[in-house]
């Protein structure tokens, strides 16, 4: 539960083909860094919002947030 974070925590996942490091705090994660060769699962940054993912398909990893969804207007 992100919304349960008081403090960044980070998570190394060595036991996977391409190791990684994935950093959460309040409300949002990331992957900082991974060994695998397209790096795109480090360039998506941050995300914080609810149905937001972040895939490492050489690694098989899915990180999907789900929740409440909070209305996100971008016009009225």
């Amino acid at each position: 539960d992100l919304s349960a974070l008081t403090d960044p925590v980070s998570l190394r996942l060595d036991d996977i083909p391409y190791p990684l490091t994935i950093q959460a705090e309040p409300g949002r994660i990331r992957i900082v860094e991974s060994s695998c060769p397209s790096q795109d699962c480090v360039h998506i940054g941050w995300v914080d919002r609810v149905g937001a993912q972040i895939i490492c398909l050489p690694n098989r990893l899915v990180i999907s947030l789900s929740g409440a969804a909070e209305p996100d207007f971008d016009a009225v």
